[in-house]
């Protein structure tokens, strides 16, 4: 049971690593794109650093939306730097690298029990076919305690690929979104509002006319409704 748990432990601590490497890598990501963003006093590009943002901070190209989207798709940032949204490609690098690192470690994980679980399974006519048992996994593990924790870590494994496709498929959204806003007129011309209004309807009752005076075999029902109109000044 000590020896389970030992296992146990180094599975869950190098997770905790690599979660903190990415949470750091977020962060020191946001912090570099929002420090940029709210510079208000521009100054001479004394370091490499400085004229790769302005680089990034140019005007849109003017290219449709769909053209856009495909840059993203081909390159993820090329988008956000299309639209003259330099400052997200930090943001989107820490996603990227941080689920890259994650997808990494746990392959590694996944292949080390993948390979012990086989050995202790055999013992001693393993023939390795998934390579030695790791130095951190005894061969006198508990053979069930290594299989589970072989399928958490590949299923592990396989989450996070799906969440650098994820990231990918956000940076392609992103640009194709704010590629359609860009031309949207948000100027103070620009005026909406929003008025309620009763929307009378009139029904047929199902009751035979002889039974009922002629005014009464219909009835009148109103729905509330609301009006959205956008209109220029």
């Amino acid at each position: 049971m000590g020896m389970d748990r030992r296992i146990t432990a180094l599975h869950h601590n190098g997770l905790g690593r690599i979660t903190i490497c990415f949470l750091a890598i977020c962060f020191i990501s946001t912090g570099s794109a929002f420090a940029h963003q709210s510079t208000t006093t521009p100054t001479a590009p004394s370091t490499d650093t400085t004229r790769f943002f302005q680089a990034l901070d140019t005007e849109p190209s003017g290219l449709t939306p769909k053209q856009v989207m495909r840059r993203s798709m081909i390159l993820p940032g090329w988008g956000q730097v299309t639209n003259a949204q330099g400052w997200k490609v930090p943001l989107f690098a820490g996603l990227f690298t941080g689920t890259a690192l994650l997808t990494s470690q746990l392959t590694k994980d996944y292949h080390d029990y993948r390979a012990a679980a086989y050995n202790i399974a055999y013992g001693a006519d393993s023939d390795f076919k998934f390579g030695p048992t790791p130095s951190s996994i005894p061969e006198s593990a508990n053979l069930g305690q290594v299989q589970q924790l072989r399928d958490q870590t590949r299923n592990r494994r396989d989450l996070a690929i799906l969440s650098i496709v994820l990231v990918w498929g956000l940076n392609v959204v992103d640009s194709y979104v704010y590629a359609h806003m860009a031309t949207f007129d948000v100027s103070d011309n620009l005026q909406a509002s929003i008025t309620p209004s009763l929307t009378p309807s009139t029904y047929t009752r199902a009751i035979p006319s002889q039974l009922m005076p002629a005014e009464a075999s219909s009835f009148s029902q109103y729905t509330p409704s609301l009006t959205f109109t956008l209109h220029f000044k």
